[in-house]
């Protein structure tokens, strides 16, 4: 599974109802050709399902499907646990620093990194 499927994947696992693609392009920060790509590439391997969105019925709502909510819940511990120990001996306030100097990064290389971050 690429990072940007299993990224797709943890918000919709988290989400408590399905989610548009723009929905989940704001939640990661991910660029919509790559979250678009990811989405077409998890129903193909059958780990999400499209409906048509009630609400606005240009667009859809994604969510887990059943094999797709079972590789979210196999895979979100094991994830975790390589987390913690990526961050065991840094304090909240190291975490903090590290993740805005790489939001920084990743705004200050917008422009080129549309569309190539997969």
């Amino acid at each position: 599974m690429m990072p940007a499927e299993w990224r797709t994947m943890a918000i919709l696992g988290s989400a408590s109802g399905g989610l548009q693609a723009s929905e989940i392009v704001s939640r990661s920060s991910m660029d919509k050709v790559v979250v678009s790509r990811a989405v077409k590439r998890m129903e193909e391997r059958g780990f999400l399902t499209r409906e048509s969105n009630e609400a606005d019925g240009r667009s859809f709502l994604l969510q887990l499907s059943d094999d797709g909510r079972a590789a979210f819940e196999d895979l979100a511990p094991k994830l975790k646990a390589v987390e913690q120990k990526m961050l065991s001996g840094l304090s909240a306030q190291e975490i903090e620093g590290f993740l805005a100097i790489t939001r920084r990064i990743r705004e200050n290389l917008a422009d080129e990194l549309q569309g190539v971050i997969d």
